[in-house]
């Protein structure tokens, strides 16, 4: 069944990607056309949003039954960390620019419970939350 799975899961993705990199205020950095993925999460960057103002938003989402992650949270949530978290690490270097992405990073599974149906809803309650961070 892996192999249908992994179709599912990248049909799912295509589906949210599509949406989102369309979206006004929302970032995802192109793929290499060489790259294999298995779409069981997804990353994008809420570019109108200001940092401060990401849990909010995230907050907002999640009223609404959209789960989001962010990776700019000082504090590990899930599978979500900034590399100043690793704590295992010495001596750990500050990254500007790495911690300025992550800042406005955030992550969604793409569970295999999902459907092409709700990849469009899940994609318009995110178009309708950052909506009014496009306007500031």
């Amino acid at each position: 069944m892996l192999e249908d799975n992994l179709a599912r899961w990248n049909q799912l993705y295509d589906r949210l990607h599509g949406h989102l990199s369309a979206m006004d205020g929302v970032i995802i950095p192109p793929r290499k056309q060489e790259e294999f993925y298995v779409g069981s999460s997804i990353q994008f960057r809420a570019d109108a949003v200001a940092a401060s103002a990401v849990p909010d938003f995230v907050a907002a989402c999640a009223k609404r039954g959209v789960e989001l992650k962010w990776f700019g949270d000082a504090e590990p949530k899930a599978f979500t960390s900034r590399y100043d978290s690793w704590r295992y690490i010495d001596d750990i270097p500050v990254l500007p620019t790495t911690l300025r992405v992550l800042e406005k990073t955030l992550d969604m599974r793409v569970p295999l419970t999902f459907t092409i149906d709700d990849c469009d809803v899940i994609a318009e309650i995110i178009a309708e939350e950052i909506r009014p961070f496009l306007t500031n």
